[in-house]
């Protein structure tokens, strides 16, 4: 059903939500198959229509995909079942919805049928019971209302609707009446998007004036300085990153699989940069807090890692924890938050040695309290550790180094695994140049230069490989130069690239040297 009155002024987001609703009438949904509601791959699906073709009406990006109550899953490896939810080669679903993948979709399809209902009824406190995700429920109602007299705004994350309703630190309040009291305040002239957009900006201003907030450190009543999230969507991550969104969203489908992912490619392809973004993108917000940061090394070990005994400044040794150990303990309590710890050059360590017998913890299947173990250093056997199931691991790898050994397979098995490739030839690429004042003989020149040096590299498979490619990121502007011109050109291949090359060919320096010469002239 089109309603007369538009959702929106804005004629891409009305034609998008007009096509939704042409595409996934009442009946259509009613009638509506598993595969039609969720399939790997496909993008006309509902959630796929709701999450990602609907994105600018409303973020509902991050968090798992069991939000959708099941779905369908990309990766057939085994997983056992626990905590309240049930995996199959096909499907993964929350088990109160039912013992197999019909019976679970037949529910969660009538939920779905009786939040359009209710929203058209206008009864939103029945879609306050209704037993789905918050946002994937609320962004349905958004959608299916009269948008001439609409109860629902297109503002789906909680601390957003919190500062915009003046809730104090711990209040609560169901979302229904948040929305009914802003909507209250809504100028008769103006569309729900529109006036949406509005408070959105007033959230998005707060946070960029608000860079600090006092909170209170567990268990010592004393105020923690720490920084105020500001929001992070899908939309953003696409704008920064030169990655199709078919490829984003397979790394994130992987990354909820296995709970660890490790990014890895050549010198320059922004693994490092890629892998706080995707946290970010996944938590919904630029959430410091909840995304921590390190890099391996070879002198890094176990009791760095997990625990140790460690100078404690009065001439004594004590147990301390480790960053990794710390952070663990971090996520625990705060189990409805997802948490990121991003390893940067992971294989640099001896990761056998580092994790020790928590190498058996970051198995997805091996989340959880029931899964504690005690550590080398725990006091007693009831001194126990575990990995919550809120916590993912992110891992770099530059595929480049020849001081490196192979990632062993009981870590390897443990991880997904993405490959990144230059990508000089990505529109965003030349885009990201143009924006910044590179003329377009010289992108070109870049482009021309580094792809005929990566086809070579790739060729030479006796030596080196696709996995000693030169990465686009040696070329994105820092912005710290005003003028990038041939001069800044040069001094990028002279300072960043060259060194590379000789390092490659060491046993070739007349090799070196040519293609240095190559890319100068």
């Amino acid at each position: 059903m089109l309603y007369e009155v538009p959702i929106t002024s804005n004629q891409e987001k009305q034609h998008t939500h007009q096509e939704f609703l042409k595409t996934w009438p009442l009946e259509r949904v009613e009638r509506m198959t598993l595969d039609e509601y969720t399939s790997a791959g496909n993008t006309d699906t509902f959630t796929y229509w709701i999450e990602s073709r609907l994105d600018k009406l409303g973020s509902i990006w991050g968090g798992s995909a069991f939000k959708f109550g099941i779905y369908a899953r990309s990766n057939v490896s085994e997983k056992g079942s626990k905590s309240g939810r049930t995996y199959t080669d096909t499907h993964a679903w929350y088990s109160k919805y039912g013992s197999t993948a019909a019976e679970a979709f037949t529910t969660v399809k009538g939920l779905i049928f009786q939040v359009i209902r209710a929203v058209r009824e206008k009864d939103t406190t029945r879609i306050e019971a209704t037993d789905l995700g918050p946002a994937f429920k609320w962004k349905i109602a958004f959608h299916y209302q009269d948008p001439a007299d609409p109860v629902v705004l297109n503002i789906f994350s909680w601390d957003a609707l919190a500062y915009l309703a003046n809730l104090k630190r711990g209040q609560s309040l169901d979302r229904s009446v948040i929305y009914r009291q802003l909507l209250a305040q809504k100028p008769t002239d103006l569309l729900v998007d529109d006036y949406s957009s509005q408070l959105w900006e007033k959230w998005t201003a707060h946070v960029a004036e608000k860079p600090k907030l006092d909170v209170v450190k567990p268990g010592t009543g004393q105020p923690d300085s720490v920084k105020l999230t500001v929001p992070y969507t899908k939309q953003d991550a696409l704008a920064e990153l030169f990655i199709s969104e078919t490829d984003l969203d397979y790394i994130v489908d992987a990354l909820n699989l296995k709970k660890n992912l490790i990014l890895q490619g050549p010198p320059g392809v922004g693994k490092t940069f890629i892998a706080k973004r995707l946290a970010y993108m996944v938590i919904g917000a630029r959430d410091e807090k909840r995304v921590e940061m390190i890099q391996f090394h070879q002198s890094y070990a176990y009791e760095d890692f997990i625990q140790g005994y460690r100078p404690d400044g009065d001439g004594r040794f004590a147990l301390k924890d480790g960053i990794f150990h710390q952070f663990c303990r971090q996520a625990q309590a705060n189990p409805d938050n997802m948490c990121f710890f991003v390893i940067d050059e992971i294989n640099r360590a001896n990761l056998s040695k580092v994790f020790g017998e928590v190498m058996m913890l970051i198995e997805a299947d091996k989340r959880g309290a029931e899964f504690a173990v005690p550590l080398t250093y725990s006091r007693s056997a009831q001194d126990r550790f575990f990995i919550p199931s809120n916590l993912y691991l992110i891992g770099t790898m530059n595929t480049a180094d020849r001081s490196l050994a192979m990632v062993d397979y009981a870590l390897r098995r443990r991880f997904a695994f993405y490959d990144l490739k230059p990508e000089f030839n990505s529109v965003k690429f030349s885009e990201t140049l143009t924006l910044a004042g590179v003329s377009k003989q010289l992108i070109d020149k870049i482009v021309t230069r580094m792809n005929a040096l990566n086809a070579g590299i790739a060729e030479d498979e006796k030596n080196l490989g696709p996995g000693y490619m030169i990465g686009h990121s040696f070329f994105c502007p820092s912005g710290e130069r005003e003028t990038l011109d041939e001069d800044w050109y040069r001094m990028v291949i002279l300072a960043e690239v060259a060194p590379l090359l000789r390092e490659y060919w060491f046993d070739k320096p007349k090799k070196a040297e040519a293609e240095i010469g190559g890319l100068l002239s």
